[in-house]
């Protein structure tokens, strides 16, 4: 498989200004959230690896209990059709544009649209009653493999 390139875009903001400059450009996205660690990782291995086997430091204290964790899917968001109320209850769930594992260096990774038809809603989640397991409602979303085209 031919690998893609990885389009770099680098965007910086205070963090009172990230509602207000990222949103509008995740908004309409899938994508992933990285730190520079792990960017340094995805760009040497060229793709996102799931942690499935725990060979990654956790990188909030729910990791232990992911959805996606244990069934070796990764972990993303996806914005392309969220409602401004849903999102907030995203954000209030879990503050993606800025959590404390990103050193105030938020890294996105925007998936390619090619890769939509194999990406598996929270709501599976939801619906296997998976609520001991840590998921994201409305804008949670899972790569069920590890794929080099962001």
């Amino acid at each position: 498989m031919k690998q893609k390139t990885l389009k770099i875009e680098n965007l910086a903001c205070h963090e009172s200004q990230l509602r207000d400059f990222i949103l509008p450009i995740l908004r309409g996205n899938v994508f992933h959230l990285t730190n520079r660690s792990g960017l340094k990782g995805i760009t040497k291995d060229g793709l996102i690896r799931n942690n499935k086997n725990g060979e990654f430091p956790y990188t909030y204290p729910q990791s232990a209990r992911s959805y996606a964790r244990k069934r070796g899917y990764v972990s993303l968001f996806d914005l392309r059709t969220t409602s401004d109320d849903e999102l907030e209850k995203a954000l209030s769930n879990f503050y993606f544009l800025n959590p404390p594992f990103v050193d105030n260096n938020p890294i996105f990774l925007i998936l390619s649209p090619s890769l939509y038809p194999v990406l598996i809603p929270w709501t599976q989640a939801r619906d296997e009653h998976a609520w001991t397991e840590a998921f994201i409602p409305y804008c949670g979303i899972f790569l069920s493999r590890q794929h080099p085209s962001f």
